[in-house]
C-alpha cells in the first residue's frame, strides 16, 4: 500500500514538473529575448507571452487615430524615425508589485526596440487607458490634451 502511494506521488510530481517546464519553454519560444529583457528591466515578471500579435505600418493617418495616438504619445523616441516603417508589437502578461497584473506591449521596428506601454487586462485599450511601462498616463507626461500633442507632432512629421 505504501509503495502505491509513493508511485502516485511520483506521478503527480512528474506531471506538475512537466507542466511547469512546458510553461517556461513556451514563454521563451513565443517571445524575443530583447522584449523579455525590456519587460523585466521595468520590474515586471513575465507571466505569459503572446509573441508578436500585431504588425502595422506607422503612417500619418495611423499615428493620429486612436489608440495609436495615445500609444505613441507615451514613447520617448523621435516618432519621425518610424514614419512609413513596419511596427511589430509583442505582447506579454506581466506582474509587478507596484502595478499589479497588466498587459504589456513592446514595440519594435526592424528588430530594434522602440519602447512599450501597458494596459489593464482588457481586449483593446480605450483612449487614455494606455500607460507607460512605469505606470504614467498621458496626462502625467504632457501638460495639454491629446489634440495639442497631435498638433505639435503633426508639424514635425509633415
Amino acid at each position: 500500500m505504501n509503495s502505491f502511494n509513493m508511485k502516485n506521488k511520483f506521478r503527480i510530481f512528474s506531471v506538475i514538473f512537466f507542466l511547469i517546464a512546458t510553461y517556461v519553454i513556451l514563454i521563451f519560444v513565443y517571445s524575443s529575448e530583447e522584449a523579455r529583457s525590456y519587460v523585466e528591466d521595468h520590474d515586471y515578471y513575465v507571466v505569459w507571452s503572446n509573441g508578436d500579435i500585431h504588425h502595422y505600418t506607422l503612417d500619418r493617418t495611423t499615428l493620429f487615430n486612436e489608440p495609436y495616438n495615445y500609444i505613441w504619445s507615451l514613447q520617448q523616441d523621435d516618432i519621425r524615425e518610424y514614419i512609413e516603417k513596419e511596427i511589430t508589437v509583442e505582447a506579454f502578461i506581466g506582474f509587478s508589485f507596484g502595478h499589479g497584473l497588466k498587459y504589456l506591449y513592446v514595440m519594435k521596428s526592424q528588430q530594434q526596440l522602440i519602447g512599450g506601454y501597458t494596459t489593464d487586462l482588457t481586449i483593446m485599450p480605450q483612449n487614455g487607458e494606455v500607460k507607460t511601462m512605469d505606470g504614467r498616463s498621458f496626462e502625467e507626461l504632457h501638460s495639454g490634451t491629446i489634440e495639442d500633442w497631435e498638433e505639435a507632432v503633426r508639424t514635425r512629421v509633415e
